[in-house]
């Protein structure tokens, strides 16, 4: 059953309208997420028994009680009837400015021109781009990347000078290195992140696979939810930092409207280091939602109030089941 709170749709020109405000304006998504989850408990508020026996809603529904309690739905409807009413899902990319220099001279990139080894990219806001092995790379405002000089045996290898850096690393024969002042850190089939400390250290978090952190004191591996900080003379260790949460500035701003829960489940999963568990049902329900800029554990609790859904947590196993 589709969750609405409205049975009025909106017009085309609303829709576009809604479109661009939760594309751009996180303060509004995460309103309308708010508002979802005060809908919700709302609604179930009326319809509980157990609210009932706590006097919060006469058991008889007195006209008083249940118009107040209607009217309050109502306006809080009025706030975010539309949000229901989305486009079909589509990703909007982050738009972003990368500068690259060849021998300090800017240069100008035409589809299918290749990088060579010293080649040095800024990026002026966030920017995304792809390698010819099919590998995705993310890059934050400010940061810096060298396309460096590859060893005997790699495919890929880049030195990560200043910033953040996330990566879809495609299969493929060869390493895919990433070089930092203090380690290096091999992918090895994964989703993952890499940010600069300063002059301090460099931190790897991982969603998705494994990476091998390395430098010359030693070697760790580290895999889904996890994460290694390499400090200046020290050999790399694990760190206290969630990947969900470090990797946060990298998410699209995604919308889905009146898809299959199963599908923005397995978005989520891409999308973190969490895994969904759920019957064939609940995949089938469908939802709408603008994920907003928050940490994915609330998106998932938002998704659960939306189809009525309770979760068991263990680790990063989330076990969905009907209320």
């Amino acid at each position: 059953m589709t969750r609405s709170v409205s049975s009025q749709p909106a017009t085309a020109e609303e829709r576009a309208q809604l479109g661009r405000m939760l594309a751009n304006d996180p303060a509004f998504a995460r309103r309308y997420v708010r508002d979802i989850r005060l809908e919700t408990a709302l609604r179930g508020m009326m319809k509980s028994e157990a609210a009932h026996e706590a006097g919060l809603v006469p058991a008889r529904r007195g006209p008083a009680r249940w118009a107040m309690a209607a009217a309050a739905l109502l306006v809080l409807a009025a706030g975010v009837a539309v949000s229901l009413w989305l486009n079909a899902p589509h990703d909007i990319v982050l738009s972003g400015e990368l500068r690259v220099l060849r021998d300090g001279e800017p240069l100008r990139l035409a589809p299918g021109d290749r990088l060579r080894a010293g080649d040095e990219a800024f990026a002026g806001s966030i920017a995304s781009c792809r390698l010819r092995d099919g590998s995705q790379l993310k890059l934050d405002a400010g940061s810096r990347l060298v396309f460096d000089r590859r060893a005997r045996g790699e495919r890929v290898r880049l030195a990560l000078k200043e910033g953040r850096l996330f990566l879809r690393v495609a299969e493929g024969r060869g390493r895919f290195s990433i070089a930092s002042e203090h380690g290096d850190i091999e992918a090895l089939g994964t989703v993952f992140g890499v940010e600069t400390d300063g002059n301090a250290a460099v931190n790897a978090s991982v969603f998705q696979g494994q990476v091998a952190v390395r430098s010359q004191r030693g070697e760790l591996r580290i895999g889904n939810g996890q994460s290694a900080r390499v400090a200046a003379g020290r050999p790399p260790e694990p760190a206290d930092i969630d990947p969900n949460l470090a990797l946060l500035w990298a998410r699209e701003k995604t919308v889905f409207m009146e898809r299959p829960l199963g599908e923005v489940a397995d978005w989520i999963e891409a999308n973190s280091s969490f895994t969904m568990r759920m019957d064939s049902d609940l995949r089938r329900e469908t939802v709408s939602i603008a994920i907003p800029e928050i940490p994915m554990g609330e998106v998932v609790d938002i998704l659960a109030l939306i189809v009525g859904a309770s979760i068991e947590t263990t680790g990063a196993e989330f076990v969905w089941q009907r209320e």
